[in-house]
């Protein structure tokens, strides 16, 4: 990959982590953490190459059910227990993870490292042209997965006596997000009519929206409670 295809696959990451660096207006987290968090979720992929090698890679012939299978356990499950295995134990225990807003903070560095891994490999096969639509879409997805994550993290860590409760929305609320981001798209490669595509392509949109809406209004709500 030469140096341009790689700023086009990096630049959507750095743009993600400065915005989200910045609404951290109280105590700042130390860079060095933040860099391991961002390493970590590198990194993160390998656990899903490992899982993945312990699952089938297709469960049925038909397109409709191997779609959900592969939206709903391939990438949704899979891709976010990846994350949160390593958010988990980076972050949990740390004694810089002290206000609500530090969840979220953590998690997105830990997703735009697997992001960031991710987009460079798919530009480096199908090259710089699917650049923009990532930028726009796939990046931002997996920033918007991580505040739901980081959202019930930070919940899980300061509200003990429900802790286990959000803990296991830490995970699945993320999965189900991606699972619901991911089957449109999954759908509409195989061969189905025009109309059902379109159809398809709104409910993608929609969904994508949606995904904005929940983010935007989490990360409010934690920067509330932080001040």
């Amino acid at each position: 990959m030469n140096i341009f295809l790689f700023a086009l696959a990096i630049a959507p990451v750095i743009i993600i982590l400065v915005y989200i660096y910045q609404k951290d207006k109280f105590q700042k987290e130390p860079w060095w953490l933040l860099l391991i968090t961002f390493i970590g979720g590198i990194f993160s992929v390998n656990i899903v190459f490992f899982l993945d090698m312990l699952i089938p890679e297709n469960i049925s012939e038909s397109h409709f059910l191997q779609s959900l299978y592969t939206a709903g356990i391939k990438a949704g499950l899979l891709e976010e227990l990846s994350k949160f295995i390593m958010l988990y134990l980076i972050i949990w225990k740390s004694r810089h993870f002290d206000e609500y807003i530090d969840g979220i903070v953590y998690a997105v560095f830990i997703s735009m490292g697997f992001a960031a891994f991710e987009n460079v490999g798919y530009i480096s096969q199908y090259g710089g042209g699917i650049s923009f639509n990532r930028a726009i879409l796939a990046i931002p997805a997996h920033f918007l997965f991580a505040v739901s994550m980081g959202y019930f993290f930070s919940l899980a860590r300061f509200f003990p006596r429900k802790r286990k409760h959000y803990l296991l929305l830490t995970l699945f609320i993320p999965a189900l997000l991606h699972f619901c981001y991911d089957l449109p798209l999954m759908l509409i490669e195989g061969d189905i009519p025009p109309v059902w595509s379109g159809l398809l392509t709104v409910i993608f949109y929609g969904i994508d929206i949606l995904l904005w809406i929940i983010g935007m209004r989490r990360l409010k709500k934690v920067q509330r409670m932080s001040d």
